[in-house]
């Protein structure tokens, strides 16, 4: 999508809180902080003439992500009543989940080309009413057959519109939310990424003159989070984490005074230097997003028991798998990887 909040159309904003059955004084007041207002452009000689704002929210409000979410929904909840998105199945319970949407980034899932042409109609027919457009050269198709690859573009009908498009080949990367996939589930792309955010941070604490507790707050603060949303689609192994590690203690043992050869605990103790490690802290988080994936009452716990069902099933196990597979086990199961 293209200009998203600048497209949105008040009075269906205003159907879209009614149908949500919003307080009327809420809806009231709303629409007064975005009808009958003017704009003006802030320039180097001074403010332009104000003109007339004939539709949209404005990009900086506070209330805008939230009055966004409303308009959107409609689409989504289409969607989802039309039961044609991408089926998981343990067998005696099955879900679909058609699309999933951030703002005004969405990813459409099925398992037919005539079940998505069927879904991007509705979303058509959607855009067209809410007078949102589209940015047709940025659709990406990702396959999830990667046996099957065809690098020949796919013409698929997009309401009254067809458009061409080459899927991405199994080893190729799409973002989503800034997190990178592909079909293979190679890792390489992820790695390369982590690495690069490790050594842009050792080139600027070397050319910098820091202290111990700078090189802390950076790490910990900033380039551990970013490592993390990195990798939350794969598990990092502890011999790739221990190649991250060597890239960036050496750089900080030389900044502390220390010699390359100290041992590493001096700066991951809490009670020296405290340095996250970051194996551990991936182990952390890892199992901190399953206990709120597995305890989640909603579509993220039922896909989570889905999946822990299909792996029973599959290895032939008397009980859920997590009663009797270790880590190690399942890294033996190339389907099971996240």
């Amino acid at each position: 999508m293209s200009k998203a909040y600048d497209r949105v159309n008040v009075h269906l904003l205003e159907t879209a809180m009614s149908r949500l059955k919003l307080p009327t004084s809420f809806i009231r007041f709303v629409l007064g902080l975005f009808t009958n207002r003017k704009n003006s452009v802030f320039t180097a000689y001074g403010n332009t003439t104000p003109y007339d704002v004939l539709t949209g929210i404005d990009q900086g409000e506070v209330i805008s992500p939230l009055l966004w979410c409303i308009y959107f929904d409609p689409l989504l909840t289409k969607l989802e009543q039309l039961q044609k998105g991408y089926k998981i199945s343990d067998g005696s319970t099955s879900i679909h989940v058609p699309s999933k949407a951030y703002m005004d980034d969405t990813t459409i899932i099925t398992d037919s080309k005539e079940n998505l042409e069927v879904l991007l109609s509705t979303a058509d027919s959607f855009f067209e009413l809410a007078s949102i457009k589209i940015n047709y050269d940025k659709v990406e198709l990702l396959l999830r057959n990667d046996s099957a690859y065809d690098a020949s573009p796919i013409n698929l009908s997009f309401g009254d519109k067809t458009i061409s498009i080459v899927p991405k080949s199994p080893k190729e990367n799409i973002r989503i939310l800034g997190v990178y996939f592909n079909v293979a589930r190679c890792p390489k792309y992820n790695l390369r990424l982590i690495r690069d955010e490790i050594i842009n941070f050792t080139s600027m604490i070397k050319k910098k003159d820091v202290t111990d507790k700078i090189i802390r707050y950076i790490f910990n603060s900033l380039i551990i989070p970013r490592i993390e949303y990195r990798s939350q689609v794969q598990v990092l192994t502890k011999d790739e984490c221990n190649s991250f590690k060597a890239l960036y203690m050496k750089t900080i043992k030389n900044k502390l005074g220390f010699a390359a050869t100290a041992p590493n605990i001096i700066i991951t103790n809490s009670f020296f230097y405290g340095l996250i490690d970051l194996y551990q802290r991936q182990l952390e988080e890892k199992i901190t997003s399953f206990m709120i994936q597995i305890n989640n009452p909603g579509l993220l716990e039922t896909i989570t028991n889905l999946r822990l069902n299909n792996i029973q099933h599959a290895l032939s196990l008397p009980r859920s798998p997590l009663f009797g597979l270790t880590t190690d086990d399942f890294t033996q199961y190339r389907r099971f990887k996240t």
